[in-house]
């Protein structure tokens, strides 16, 4: 037992100050672009009975986290938030007027299987549209997204647009029975098109009509395009029916911006199991796996007791952390140093400077001496500018106030040390 107090589960990690600072700055930055729109921020439990994320709707409860609280009652982490919000619907906020348009910021947990890469702690931010149906509500959802991306100043990111009843549709056509339609349906939302064709060959030893299905990983690209090419020879007429939805929701999201940048991928399908219309993914090319995804889930609601159209989506924050930690984010604007004697003299500068909204720390010197005649710094002091790399570095004593920012470069240990950034201007009368 002793080896796993120094060691974190797979698929979990530390956040050190820049990522940490940069999750929170993104959750807010979010949040405060929900509230513009209209969504109003919620919180759920990290925690509920396992019942409402049962794997009929939601996830393989393999996936999930489980234990007992002390009642003996099976309990477990949220897997995503769309189920705990359709939950908080149902039972909190049934009688209010439609639509509600709601909006977190939160961490979910899923078990993906050790050594795959995979985070098992996933913080999420995103936003729920209850009661609006397609394609008004598919398309302010999928706006909603793209505006999020640009928030978070992503120039390269697209978002892919399927449906789930062009799929259904065409397994019905194809007299697929509910096990083939199951074992497509994973091959397609792992986006593992080997093993999809490999299944369609052996169906149709079987004398299934898998025809339309076989073309279905190649049915992407621009909307106009896709449009035309599912829909020449298209019979089933619950395909049709997601065709023309998905076209209903292009022409609305073009009402939002003419110059909407939108791909349909009609292989596209999602996990989990609770979707049942319009489905779409975000990706950057630089990643290797979606940066958001979302869908319309019409009869989720219905199994907590409440019968609402609903549709939303989730922004995933963790692969996005290393392009939006910034310099700023660790920056430090004033060092101010003491003797012990003149420690009350320090905190009540820092105090000034706080208000002012600058970041200060106060360090009280160990050394006698802070710099010599020759205008070096002590070990003590170089060290710590070195790990904190201050703007401006300011030496309290008895006689006044010493200036020491540009000592560093004539340090025995110089390193670059904040010698390109300028002292806030503001404060300069803290001298």
């Amino acid at each position: 037992m002793e080896g796993y107090m120094t060691r974190l589960p797979g698929g979990v990690q530390d956040r050190l100050a820049g990522e940490a600072r940069a999750l929170r700055a993104a959750q807010e930055r979010l949040l405060l672009l929900f509230t513009t729109w209209g969504y109003q921020e919620i919180a759920t439990p990290t925690f509920e009975f396992l019942e409402v994320f049962d794997d009929g709707r939601g996830f393989p409860r393999e996936n999930l986290y489980k234990f007992f609280d002390q009642r003996g009652r099976i309990l477990a982490l949220r897997p995503d938030m769309t189920m705990p919000v359709a939950r908080l619907v149902a039972t909190r906020l049934q009688d209010e007027t439609m639509p509600l348009r709601l909006a977190y910021a939160a961490a979910v947990y899923r078990q993906n299987g050790e050594g795959r890469g995979e985070s098992h702690e996933i913080h999420q931010a995103g936003g729920e549209l209850i009661g609006l149906a397609p394609p008004w509500g598919d398309a302010e959802i999928l706006c909603l997204a793209r505006e999020a991306c640009q928030t978070l100043e992503m120039e390269d990111y697209y978002i892919s647009l399927g449906h789930v009843g062009f799929f259904a549709g065409l397994a019905e056509e194809a007299a697929l029975t509910e096990k083939e339609m199951v074992v497509l349906k994973d091959s397609l939302s792992s986006r593992d098109f080997v093993s999809y064709a490999s299944q369609l060959e052996t169906m149709k030893r079987s004398g299934r009509r898998i025809g339309p299905l076989s073309e279905l990983p190649f049915l992407r690209g621009r909307p106009e395009e896709v449009l035309k090419r599912a829909g020449d020879g298209c019979g089933n007429s619950k395909a049709r029916q997601a065709l023309e939805e998905v076209r209903g929701i292009w022409e609305a999201m073009r009402t939002f911006d003419p110059e909407v940048r939108l791909l349909l991928d009609l292989g596209l399908l999602r996990r989990p199991a609770y979707y049942t219309g319009a489905v779409f993914e975000g990706y950057a090319p630089s990643l290797g796996r979606p940066i958001l995804g979302g869908g319309r889930y019409d009869q989720l609601l219905s199994s907590f007791g409440l019968e609402r159209p609903a549709v939303g989506f989730g922004l995933i924050l963790d692969d996005l952390l290393p392009r939006l930690v910034q310099p700023a984010d660790l920056a430090l604007n004033y060092l101010l140093v003491a003797a012990s004697a003149q420690s009350a003299q320090a905190q009540r500068r820092a105090r000034s400077l706080r208000e002012k909204g600058y970041s200060v720390v106060v360090h009280i010197a160990t050394s006698r001496f802070v710099g010599n005649d020759a205008g070096f710094l002590s070990d003590e002091l170089t060290s710590l500018i070195k790990a904190r790399r201050p703007e401006k570095v300011l030496y309290l004593e008895e006689s006044g106030i010493r200036d020491l920012s540009g000592l560093w470069t004539k340090s025995r240990s110089p390193g670059k040390v904040g010698g390109e950034r300028q002292a806030p201007a503001a404060a300069d009368g803290i001298h």
